[in-house]
């Protein structure tokens, strides 16, 4: 009998929890730059991804910008970031280079032991993109948590 499956090619997934929703909101700017650019190399740094995957995902991420905003990507990751359940993702939505990207990170962020410092300093981050929408006074205090627990 034909197996006519195997003419598909696999496609590659990601699940997204909503920490790293979170985490990669952040990376993304959603949060603005100044956020993205303060908070982001010390995540990296404290998750031991390094500069350069830092480097190799904000290039991957701007050519998936266009798959970002056309497929409505960021409402989804706010979203996401505000539940309790993990979404997946395929390579379609995202493009494959964004996805293993999101692949490298969630697998730190998932991995990060609670209460280190890295733990502490995601948990701020969602914490943060949980009362987004509450308002600039949430917003600024979430902020000032991180701050401290990162010691900026």
């Amino acid at each position: 009998a034909d197996d006519s499956t195997s003419q598909f090619p696999t496609l590659q997934t990601v699940g997204v929890s909503p920490r790293c929703a979170a985490v990669i909101l952040l990376l993304t700017g959603a949060f603005g730059q100044t956020a993205a650019g303060v908070l982001s190399p010390k995540l990296f740094s404290l998750l031991h991804l390094g500069t350069s995957i830092g480097d190799k995902f904000e290039a991957n991420w701007e050519y998936s910008k266009p798959l970002f905003t056309k497929n409505k990507l960021q409402t989804t990751l706010e979203a996401v970031s505000k539940g309790s359940e993990a979404m997946v993702f395929t390579e379609l939505s995202l493009g494959r280079p964004a996805l293993q990207g999101m692949q490298t990170i969630c697998s730190s962020v998932d991995s990060a032991e609670e209460g280190s410092l890295a733990g502490t300093m995601i948990d701020g981050v969602h914490g943060t993109a949980k009362v987004r929408s509450s308002g600039s006074a949430a917003l600024a205090q979430s902020w000032k948590w991180v701050s401290e627990q990162v010691g900026s």
